[in-house]
């Protein structure tokens, strides 16, 4: 009976294996709060992107539609110039 005695004032021998549990699970989750986080900013700066690329195509074929016209207009001035005329 002495054993379990000094075995109870001293501590069972798993608590410092669960005092260790502890510490690793409590690290784990600061991680996976990290992760969280990390996760969540990189969706909102997926979505900011995806909203900038739609602007700048748009804004491309805005462009690409005024490129056009005015090669268009320019090939116009240069069909009434004479053959002759241009050297």
């Amino acid at each position: 009976m002495r054993e379990r005695d000094a075995t109870r004032l001293t501590g069972s021998p798993t608590a410092p294996k669960i005092g260790r549990m502890e510490q690793e699970l409590s690290a784990l989750e600061a991680k996976l709060d990290t992760l969280v986080r990390q996760v969540q900013t990189l969706r909102a700066d997926n979505l900011s992107l995806r909203e900038r690329v739609a602007t700048l195509e748009t804004e491309n074929q805005r462009l690409k539609s005024k490129v056009e016209l005015a090669t268009s207009r320019i090939e116009s001035v240069l069909a009434m110039i004479p053959d002759g005329a241009v050297s």
